[in-house]
C-alpha cells in the first residue's frame, strides 16, 4: 500500500505551547500514540511536534498534500 510509503508529520500551533503542567506533552503523546498505529510513515522523533514561533501564526494554519501515483 502506498500509505506505508506516505510520510506525515503533525505540527501544533501557538495554543498548545501556552498549555501548562505536562498537558501539551500529554496531548502530543496521544497523538503520536494514535498515528504510529496509522499505516502511515510517522517519524518516531520529529513525528508529533510543537512548531516554534517561526512557523506558526496565530489564526492561520497551512497544509499540504501530494499523491504519487505509479
Amino acid at each position: 500500500m502506498l500509505q506505508a510509503q506516505t510520510k506525515i508529520k503533525l505540527g501544533a500551533t501557538a495554543g498548545l505551547r501556552l498549555l501548562a503542567d505536562g498537558k501539551a506533552e500529554a496531548i502530543l503523546a496521544a497523538v503520536k500514540a494514535y498515528l504510529s498505529k496509522s499505516p502511515f510513515d510517522l517519524d518516531p522523533v520529529t513525528g508529533v511536534t510543537i512548531l516554534d514561533g517561526m512557523h506558526s501564526t496565530p489564526g492561520h494554519s497551512s497544509s499540504s498534500s501530494s499523491s504519487l501515483l505509479p
